[in-house]
């Protein structure tokens, strides 16, 4: 088996055979855990090894082969002091080459970096002129150890929470997605073989918790007897389910497909593998996620194979749909991701364009960490781990955002996750984050603001009230609706309902206004700095646009009810706009979004004034929503550059929508 492989399925495949062991001698032993570990019975090879050395414990051999049935069975602790007693040996080096290796690889999974590090180097040191796998994973290896050192008192950038025992068992769950209130997971706790005495060997099922509430098995036909069934992913409108089936039962190695289900006017259609060479005969497909390809908005699947042309052992891999839906040929997602380790659990964000994935071998803290990247599709620059407490000194995958903004969850097997034993840690628990934001930088002086800083609240709160409008100066009579056009109105970077990609909110446009008035001192800080220019233009930018703006907007809207009132029929035309920053297919999402905020204002509108006239046709909005397509050039769309990106009048003036025409229809 590949180093790393039995994270095919995602988890180690647990199962335990019980052997008596009573009036067995020393060569018993030994040769009862040779043929377990040969088994991969790691928890049995462990204990047959263990009883042969409380016989004799001076058989470097036999350390040798415990200290890796240790490690392959997670205990990393009993896996450490072994190696050691094996480096200690006489004649070691010639004897297990790989012991000083091994050693410092349970040794970073302990969080003993300098340990580690010293192993890896006299590794290297006595392999000068040797290459291969495991001399540039020990030149790795090193330079992870050196990373973790020197990251070592970072601070954190999220709070993490372990999920209750209503989704998390002694066994392990993993590969959450949140779609809404009901999160959708993995578990490998289901028997594989109720006929099979002595022998405990389990299978993964999808699972479901909604609302909070003990997880169950999903319903209908994606399960399937035999197989291990995970990784449950969603296309972006939610019209598609992706799963991995995976075959291999007892702790033989582990070949997945991709399967995939779709939504109809009658319901879900059957799983349905998908076709060749997404599957490939002989190779594992598995880690299904979905994203948008930012130029042309068609949907891009990432997975997970060993199939060749890869660049290691598990590699990221994509294929991207053309116009009828259709995945075509799989492209190796570069060396810039994948590398001779393990590169796995792919998860991307739409609002981003960016890929999150675990690897072994990109400089990190521990086994696996979780990474992103920038520009999934045409990946330049190299990946940024996430950081702790996201990463931490043991394996850390299947990170995913979740569908609140600033959270995410995580699949760690880290100490606190709970275990079929407290010597090892097999078994993986879900986790959830609680992202913190970039700090900004502090300002000396912050200007003074009219405006109360206010929360934005939830659209569905019932103590939500009308929020009062800034009243627009006494410029004498109201002018005709045609001369009071175009009105533009804006909105705070993301928003409505940021990271997402439905087409609708349930936020009107006065609470957006609102809330977008709350952050004039953030945008302050942001852009204008110890810029007195770049202060008055923030400054002005809100007080000559965005407060006229919302001003303009309740003069006409009060002017069109006057008009309605003597039985007019009108039309209203409404175009939705937003900065280049995210991808175009979730720009078209976002302003369509925004021109539903403005549809849910005329609905709140003076508690309801304007439904009697949309219900009836009397008053129809149309809507454009344009994306940034229409967006002058010139304006950044650098993830990195907050400043010009987010907080710069530029880029503000193009997260808008504009009531741009009004018709007569009598």
């Amino acid at each position: 088996m590949k180093p790393a492989i039995q994270h095919i399925t995602f988890v180690f495949i647990f199962s335990i055979w019980v052997t008596p062991m009573l009036a067995q001698t020393f060569g018993a032993f030994v040769r009862a855990g040779d043929k377990a570990l040969a088994e991969k019975e790691y928890y049995t090879a462990v204990r047959h090894y263990e009883e042969a050395l409380s016989i004799s414990d001076n058989k470097p051999a036999v350390k040798f082969k415990y200290a890796e049935a240790c490690r392959l069975l997670f205990a990393f602790e009993k896996a450490e002091k072994a190696y050691k007693d094996v480096i200690g040996s006489p004649g070691s080096s010639a004897e297990f080459p790989l012991a000083r290796f091994w050693c410092g690889m349970v040794s970073r999974q302990l969080g003993n970096h300098d340990v580690a590090k010293k192993q890896f180097e006299k590794y290297l040191s006595a392999n000068k002129n040797a290459t291969g796998y495991y001399v540039d994973m020990a030149r790795q290896q090193v330079l992870s150890c050196e990373f973790a050192l020197s990251h070592s008192g970072t601070p954190e950038n999220a709070e993490i929470s372990w999920l209750d025992k209503s989704v998390n068992t002694p066994y392990s769950d993993f590969a959450a997605t949140k779609i809404g209130d009901s999160l959708f997971y993995s578990s490998l706790r289901f028997n594989y073989d109720e006929n099979v005495k002595g022998k405990e060997i389990k299978l993964s099922r999808l699972m479901i918790s909604e609302n909070g509430e003990k997880g169950r098995i999903v319903t209908g036909n994606a399960n399937k007897e035999g197989f291990h069934t995970a990784n449950a992913a969603y296309n972006p409108d939610g019209s598609k389910f992706f799963f991995t089936r995976c075959e291999g039962g007892h702790n033989e190695d582990i070949r997945c497909d991709i399967y995939v289900k779709e939504a109809t006017a009658e319901g879900w259609t059957r799983p349905e593998a998908l076709p060749t060479p997404i599957n490939l005969e002989g190779f594992t497909s598995t880690h299904p996620a979905i994203g948008l390809n930012p130029e042309n908005g068609m949907e891009v699947l990432y997975f997970v194979s060993d199939r060749p042309g890869g660049k290691g052992n598990l590699d990221i891999w994509y294929s991207e749909a053309n116009e009828k839906g259709q995945f075509g040929p799989p492209v190796n997602a570069g060396e810039t991701i994948n590398s001779i380790g393990d590169e796995m659990s792919p998860s991307y964000s739409v609002s981003e364009d960016r890929l999150y994935f675990s690897s072994d071998w990109h400089p990190g803290f521990g086994g696996l960490d979780v990474f992103y990247i920038e520009n999934s599709v045409k990946a330049e620059s190299a990946p940024l781990n996430l950081g702790k407490p996201i990463n931490s000194y043991n394996n850390d995958l299947y990170f995913s955002l979740g569908s609140e903004p600033l959270t995410a969850f995580l699949s760690s097997n880290r100490p606190g996750s709970l275990s079929l034993s407290e010597d090892y840690n097999c078994c993986y628990d879900i986790y959830k984050l609680s992202i913190f934001p970039p700090e900004e930088p502090p300002i000396e002086d912050p200007p003074t603001d009219t405006m109360p800083i206010v929360e934005f609240p939830h659209p569905e709160d019932p103590e939500i009230t009308e929020v009062p409008p800034v009243s627009p100066p006494d410029n004498g009579p109201v002018p005709p609706l045609d001369l009071m056009l175009p009105i533009t109105l804006y909105f705070h970077n993301d928003e409505p309902d940021s990271n997402s990609v439905k087409n609708t909110t349930a936020f009107s446009y006065d609470l957006t206004y609102a809330f977008y008035l709350s952050l004039k001192p953030t945008y302050l800080r942001n852009y204008g700095r110890d810029d007195q220019a770049a202060t008055a233009a923030i400054n002005d930018f809100f007080t000559d646009e965005v407060i006229a703006g919302y001003n303009k907007l309740e003069s006409f809207v009060a002017r069109l009810l006057t008009e309605l009132e003597t039985g007019r029929i009108i039309e209203v035309s409404i175009k939705g706009f937003t900065s280049p920053r995210a991808p175009t297919q979730y720009n078209y999402h976002l302003a369509n979004r925004r021109i539903s905020s403005m549809k849910n204002y005329f609905n709140r509108y003076r508690l309801g004034a304007f439904k009697p006239y949309l219900q009836s046709g009397q008053l129809k909005l149309v809507e454009t929503p344009l994306g940034e397509t229409t967006a002058p050039p010139g304006i950044s769309d650098n993830y990195f550059d907050r400043r010009n990106s987010i907080y710069s009048p530029e880029a503000s003036r193009e997260r808008r929508i504009e009531i741009t025409e009004i018709r007569f229809k009598d």
